[in-house]
């Protein structure tokens, strides 16, 4: 549903609710049910639990990597449910598949962020990170790696291409920048991801 049968909906259950109105009762009796159903309609579609990877509201100059493919490979590319386009390959693949290559986003200003979620490069390439650490800080000079029980912390990514993997961080992190290692993978180092807000530590992100 929406934003503009939302508000047909809501304008009809205010009618309802007046004395003067002349809509059938039985509508007022459904109002509130159907507004609820449109407003949790449109917070799926506006994802709120993404930080702005996926919308571009990440800009792409916020976004670096060691090292990238080529052209249609940028840093940029990595943006969650990215498709083949004339200017994209759909993800961002690194030029060597060696660990020690990452990706970094930086937020601009200091966001709370719950975790993260990754995908592969889509179509038919089988190209996915299966492994990867996340480091964060407030400075590029000062990234400290996500640790538990005193090792660094090895997330599980993806299986396959497209469907999304995510993995929420111990705590919330107050972070400026957060930086992808990627561990292992499958054929070729290649990501989507999106960052998820911090309010949104304890519930699904989708």
């Amino acid at each position: 549903m929406n934003m503009k049968v939302l508000l047909v909906v809501i304008v009809t259950c205010a009618c309802a609710r007046a004395s003067s109105c002349p809509v059938d009762d039985a509508i007022g009796a459904k109002c509130q049910m159907m507004v609820d159903q449109s407003v949790q309609s449109l917070i799926g579609t506006f994802e709120l639990c993404y930080i702005g990877m996926k919308s571009g509201l990440i800009p792409n100059s916020a976004v670096t990597t060691s090292s990238f493919w080529g052209p249609l490979h940028e840093h940029y590319q990595a943006r969650l449910d990215n498709q083949i386009s004339e200017h994209s390959t759909g993800s961002w693949s690194s030029k060597h598949n060696r660990v020690g290559e990452w990706i970094q986003v930086d937020f601009g200003t200091v966001k709370k962020v719950a975790g993260v979620i990754t995908q592969g490069r889509p179509t038919s390439t089988d190209q996915w990170v299966r492994q990867y650490k996340v480091a964060y800080g407030m400075t590029e000079n000062s990234l400290a790696m996500i640790q538990v029980g005193g090792s660094d912390k090895i997330y599980t990514g993806n299986s396959d291409m497209e469907t999304k993997v995510y993995n929420r961080f111990p705590t919330v992190l107050s972070t400026r920048y957060i930086r992808i290692y990627p561990q292992s993978w499958h054929h070729h180092m290649s990501m989507r991801l999106e960052f998820v807000h911090g309010h949104c530590f304890d519930r699904n992100p989708w």
